[in-house]
Order: C-alpha cells, then structure tokens, then sequence
C-alpha cells in the first residue's frame, strides 16, 4: 500500500517520431485530396499490432505499412498515413476478406444510429420518393441496411466476394465492387447514399466524394461517418492515436476537410456532428477519457508528465503506470457524421 506522502512515478514515453521521410520522397508529397505538396509531417504511426489483422489477405498491409507516418495537408487539412498501401493492393485485399471479417454489434454503433434517424426524418418530411432508394457503399454482408425501414430499395457496393453473396441472398442489388463512376443506369438516380466508416479506407478522398456524389439524384444526400482528426485525442497522441492501428485505415478527416471538400465538389455540407465511434455507458467513457490523457501527457513534457502521475493515482487506474501504447478508446467522441447535398 501506498502512504499518502508517497507519489507514483510516470515514466515519459518519448513521442513518436519520423526519421525524416519527406527527405526519402525528394521533399515532396502531395496530398491524396487536393493534391496540393503543403504536406508536413505530423509523426510516426504506431506500431502495427498483429491482432488488427484476422485473414491472410491483410498481411501484405503490414508490410508496406510497417514504418508509415501521419501526414497533414496544411491547404485542405486532410491527414493521412503515407506511405500506404496502393489502390490495386486495397482492393486485392478487400476482394478477399472472409464473409465473417467485420463482427457488427449493431446496438453500438453510433454512427448507424445517427443515420437510420437522419433516414427516417427525411421520409417524415416527404424529401424522398414512395419508394425510396439508398445506396450503402462499403455495404460488407448488409447488418446496416437490414436495420433500415421496410419500403426502401436497397443497393450497394461492396469488393467482398464473399459479403457480395450475402447481400444477393438478401435481395440487395450489387451495383459495383468498387467505387468508381457510376455506370449511366445507376447515374443520379439514389436519394441517400451512405459512406459508414468508409471514408478512411480510400486512396483518394475527393475523387471518393465525387463519385459517390453522381450516384445521387439532384437534393440527394450523402451521409459520412469517419474519424475527426482534429479530436483533441489525435492532437495529443499523434500518430499513436488507436484509430491508425487498423492498416485498411489510411485517410483522416476533419470539419475542415468537409467544408472545403464541398467547395470544391460542388455540394452543399448540410451539417457536421461529432460523435463516438460506439456508444459506451458515462463510466466507460470517463475511464477511455482518462487512459487518453494519462498515455499522452506522459509523451510531452516533465510537467504534464506529473500530471499522468495525479491521473494514476485515481482509484483504480493504477494499471496505466505499466501501459506502453495509446489506449484503445472508440467511446471518445472523436468521430465526424457529416450530410453533403447534392
């Protein structure tokens, strides 16, 4: 037992740090959005834990990921990991994922929640058909659009093999693998498409939007939800934030993103909200708010590393003294749902 004069030493964690790659690429990289070359390094990503990935078609992710950085635009204020894996690697490794890769728990994910309520409002107001048409891009094997009312047609896309043939079991029309321009037949003609915890996974941002975009008939709406770079949890832990411990997780966020994106697409952002990844009770996320702050002040400075000292000596949070990577904390509100209209 500890005296109340005794104190518990937090060890510094040193941040992060890049060994200079934009040096390696001849001081330049250029933005998977806007393409612009005002890209600087936030830090290194964390390591890779062997536990993100469960089939051998994501091993090749590891490797080419290994010693990638987080990167930040400083016109469009994406961040992203660089280097990534390839379009053509992304899509060989999405093509062959087991049927049983994403285990949903569909009670709580906030982000389908947000939008069955943002679905189900606009048939209330009348701003869609009798029979309506939704469009989920990056369906899997189709748990979100089962959780949508009866009436609505129900499309996707979706490079699973597997997933593909459970969403033909179902009755969901297939109308790509991946997403591309939309053949003339599929052109303008959906009134919501949904980008659930997709958005990260794309080369090429803006060309993703875009494209999704044209799937929509004019007053169409597009609904995004993705991690929010600009969380203060990202600012604190860098690239050792826990949402970079997926290697499929490749582009980050922010309202600014979104605000500009729009601009440049041509839509109009109805709204942006913050929201958790999943829904957690009041003591769950207190204890992921408190893991957070003790892990990244303990990787700044010796000041703020003896307040991880004071955060350690909560009651029962004595465990974080032996913690040696960013905590897993999906409860935080560090996530972005985002309208755009077309």
């Amino acid at each position: 037992m500890l005296s109340s004069t005794q104190s518990i030493a937090a060890p510094r964690i040193p941040p992060l740090r890049a060994s200079d790659p934009l040096s390696e690429a001849g001081g330049e990289v250029s933005c998977p959005a806007c393409k612009s070359v005002r890209c600087s390094v936030v830090s290194a990503c964390r390591r890779l834990s062997d536990s993100s990935a469960t089939s051998m078609a994501e091993a090749p992710l590891f490797l080419s990921q290994e010693k990638s950085c987080l990167l930040r635009c400083r016109r469009c204020e994406l961040h992203f990991r660089w280097p990534s894996a390839s379009t053509a690697e992304l899509s060989s490794v999405y093509r062959a994922l087991p049927a049983g890769r994403w285990n949903y728990q569909t009670e709580s994910i906030h982000s389908w929640e947000i939008a069955r309520a943002e679905i189900e409002e606009l048939a209330r107001e009348g701003s869609v058909e009798s029979k309506p048409r939704i469009l989920d891009i990056g369906a899997f094997d189709g748990a979100f659009l089962a959780t949508l009312p009866e009436g609505w047609c129900r499309s996707a896309i979706e490079p699973g093999e597997a997933a593909r043939g459970r969403l033909e079991e179902q009755g969901i029309t297939v109308v790509a693998d991946l997403l591309r321009e939309p053949s003339a037949e599929n052109r303008g003609i959906y009134d919501v498409a949904t980008m659930l915890d997709v958005f990260e996974h794309v080369p090429e941002p803006d060309a993703a939007l875009r494209h999704a975009l044209a799937y929509l008939r004019p007053g169409g709406q597009l609904l995004v939800s993705t991690g929010n770079a600009a969380h203060w949890s990202w600012r604190l832990l860098e690239g050792d934030h826990w949402y970079l411990n997926t290697p499929q997780h490749i582009v980050f966020g922010t309202p600014g993103y979104f605000r500009g994106a729009a601009d440049r697409l041509g839509c109009r952002l109805v709204r942006v909200t913050r929201h958790a990844h999943r829904r957690v009770g009041t003591a769950e996320r207190g204890r992921q708010v408190a893991e957070t702050l003790h892990y990244g002040l303990r990787r700044q400075s010796r000041l703020t590393c003896k307040i991880a000292g004071f955060i350690q000596r909560v009651p029962g949070l004595i465990y974080l003294t032996h913690r040696t990577h960013g905590p897993y904390a999906p409860g935080l509100r560090d996530h972005l749902f985002v309208v755009l209209e077309k």
